[in-house]
């Protein structure tokens, strides 16, 4: 077993055990290894253990760093190796069994949680006994009796010490119940929730989500398109944007932190023939120059998808712009066909730490048949005429062999880059049925092959898992799908 030491930072020397699987190092209550520092990241990275071997992945746009080096893609980390994220904060990798003569950040948590409140007591002498309550009798005959003589000296003066002992006893049970309300006071008063450090997307009081989805522009996934998610906390109100939508709310604890997303879609020939990153710096160009005073940060590079099967891969940019106040943003770009969809959602910019997270969920969720007919823009080198490549992609489709299906691919994605802009109605919509239809051979293979996969682990037989793995991997081996990543993950967990 593995665990990370905390050597500089908060909380200092804290030890954190390393769990099978993932674990998400950040400042977010949510995360597995949770760090104080307001310079780090709610998600800042990812460690991953299986097989003995623990592989680090920066989450964050301010990156991560291994023993100095900056941290890309997937790197094993090594015991007695320093993580750092952030400016001060640094992680040491050792085996559990190593000593560091200081209690785990976990067990000094929980020494923090039970506080004992002690309700002061108090011992109230209710009453004299029955000698007094005789006396009392005896007095107030006494008294009958004044009313017929003269009360003498003694009698006055046992009058006057019976008063003083009755006021004595009211005067203690009074400062008594006091006592007692005060402590009660004192152990059952209302507490103030702790700060809210992260604003996280509302929930309900089962813990589950609340969203709505409103339809594209194009149409929602009804119509084979997609929809945007936004809060369902009772505070978003739609408004109309040219080219879409736009819908402004609040967010947190108290509702107090006001929060836009927006959604807009432009149609434009010259779009079709575009990579990925010139679509991004296009509409960062477009937007600049639209109003206001806008600054970018570098785009991620990350691979991360719309879809569950081939997926259809966006690029995410943050950025902060003044108008009518400060907002920082986070924004999902990404083009299909001749459309450039952008979705955004930002708040004020003093709030960045505390809902940059929030802000980064997926907001798009796209239907089977707009993710089996994307194709990203690419250039073909194929000497034959669109009609006689046409003819080859149908012959080749009949034979259903998984280990064409990636050049197929490829191949009908260059032969729309190249129809597309030639406005060849006719055949782009051949090259797109012929698209989605392997696409749709691929899912369903796909999916055969996982639960080959899954069973093989469940019974033991590890060898036959791996051959499943490599035969899959070996079909998918195109980075701008997104089941290149998930065939990759299944060796870590055998």
């Amino acid at each position: 077993m593995f665990k990370l030491i905390l050597v500089s930072g908060e909380p200092r020397d804290a030890e954190y055990i390393l769990k099978p699987g993932e674990n998400i190092v950040g400042r977010s209550r949510s995360v597995e290894i949770k760090v104080s520092a307001m310079d780090v990241s709610g998600r800042h990275a990812r460690l991953l253990l299986e097989g003995g071997v623990v592989m680090v992945e920066n989450l964050s746009q301010y990156g991560t760093f291994l023993d100095t080096e900056p941290v890309e893609g997937r790197v094993e980390m090594k015991p007695g190796s320093l993580l750092k994220i952030g400016k001060t904060t640094e992680l040491q990798l050792k085996y559990a069994g190593e000593s560091t003569g200081e209690s785990t950040g976990e067990s000094r948590g929980e020494k923090c949680k039970g506080e004992t409140f002690f309700a002061p007591t108090l011992t109230v002498d209710a009453g004299y006994g029955d000698d007094d309550d005789d006396d009392d009798d005896d007095d107030e005959g006494a008294t009958r009796t004044m009313q017929t003589r003269a009360a003498t000296p003694d009698e006055i003066q046992t009058l006057k010490d019976h008063e003083v002992r009755r006021a004595k006893r009211k005067v203690i049970v009074i400062i008594g119940a006091i006592a007692v309300l005060l402590a009660i006071g004192v152990i059952f008063r209302p507490r103030r929730p702790p700060p809210e450090l992260e604003i996280e997307w509302p929930k309900n009081k089962q813990g589950a989500y609340q969203h709505r989805f409103e339809p594209g522009p194009s149409g929602g996934i009804a119509k084979g398109e997609y929809d945007l998610r936004y809060p369902d906390n009772g505070t978003f109100k739609k408004g109309e944007l040219v080219g879409g939508y736009m819908f402004s709310g609040f967010v947190g604890r108290d509702l107090n932190v006001p929060v836009r997303i927006f959604l807009q879609e432009e149609v434009d020939l010259r779009l079709a023939s575009m990579t990925q990153p010139q679509i991004v710096s296009d509409w960062i160009e477009m937007v600049s120059g639209g109003g206001g005073v806008w600054r970018f940060n570098e785009p991620s590079t990350l691979a991360i998808f719309f879809g569950e099967k081939n997926g259809i891969p966006y690029t995410r940019v943050t950025y902060l712009r003044d108008d009518n106040g400060s907002w920082f943003g986070v924004a999902s770009v990404f083009r299909h066909g001749r459309r450039r969809i952008v979705a955004r959602a930002e708040a004020p910019a003093n709030e960045q730490v505390r809902v940059e997270n929030m802000l980064s969920s997926r907001l798009i969720y796209v239907a089977d048949e707009l993710e089996f007919s994307y194709w990203p823009y690419t250039q073909g080198l194929s000497a034959l005429s669109v009609k006689d490549e046409l003819d080859e992609v149908r012959h080749d489709l009949e034979r259903m062999a998984p280990g064409t299906w990636m050049s197929l691919d490829k191949q009908l994605c260059a032969l729309l880059s190249r129809v597309v802009p030639q406005e060849d109605a006719v055949s782009e919509k051949e090259s797109l049925r012929l698209l989605s239809k392997l696409r749709e051979s691929e899912a369903l293979w796909f999916n055969s092959q996982q639960l080959s996969f899954e069973s093989c682990k469940l019974s033991g037989d590890l060898k036959m898992a791996r051959k499943v793995s490599v035969f899959t991997k070996g079909v998918f081996s195109e980075m701008s799908d997104q089941r290149y990543y998930t065939v990759r993950k299944w060796n870590l967990e055998l």
